[in-house]
């Protein structure tokens, strides 16, 4: 005869269903390890939602700083040119104005005297943001 080689199976091993446990747990046991509960699942949704919220802040801040760069780097190049030309005018008046290139800007000129031919030119302009007004001032020396 011939033999049948069996292999010994440790109790713990086995599924519960086998090892003597009732097929209402076996299974409910089953049930839960194959799927996420409500409550995980709403845990997970609450720290992805906070986890957007300030993703969004960040980058609606980063949007208004990008504005704010933008209008006074505007200021800086407007502010430049028209110093460079009170500079090179023959005749140096105050005044207010808006500047051609870009109507939301605007200047005002103030001129003192320091010596007989030394003059303080003090420049600002001036630009709305976020119902704000902004102002860009220069002060510089010309001799003349």
């Amino acid at each position: 005869m011939m033999g049948i080689l069996r292999k010994k199976i440790d109790v713990w091993d086995c599924p519960m269903s086998l090892r003597g446990a009732s097929s209402d747990v076996a299974i409910s046991g089953l049930s839960r390890s194959r799927g996420f509960t409500l409550l995980e699942v709403l845990v997970s949704l609450a720290i992805i939602a906070f986890a957007l919220t300030a993703i969004l802040q960040t980058q609606f801040y980063n949007l208004k700083v990008c504005a704010e760069s933008k209008n006074i780097l505007i200021a800086r190049i407007l502010t430049q040119k028209k110093m460079a030309e009170i500079e090179l005018s023959d005749e140096l008046k105050a005044g207010e104005g808006v500047f051609p290139e870009n109507k939301d800007f605007s200047y005002a000129v103030n001129f003192n005297d320091i010596q007989e031919n030394l003059k303080e030119i003090n420049l600002k302009v001036i630009y709305k943001e976020d119902n704000l007004i902004n102002d860009f001032s220069v002060i510089t020396y010309v001799y003349k």
